[in-house]
């Protein structure tokens, strides 16, 4: 299991197409940033 920060530059709530992408590019953009998505479901929808 990955170790939770206590700190994120981004955090997306919810795996939908706009919060998915929306993380990518900003990762891709921003390889440096904090990033966290949080789903409330076993998988992505």
């Amino acid at each position: 299991m990955m170790e939770l920060r206590k700190e994120y530059d981004l955090i997306c709530v919810g795996t939908g197409i706009m919060s998915a992408t929306l993380a990518l590019l900003v990762k891709q953009l921003k390889p440096d940033l904090n990033v966290l998505i949080v789903e409330r479901l076993n998988q992505v929808e």
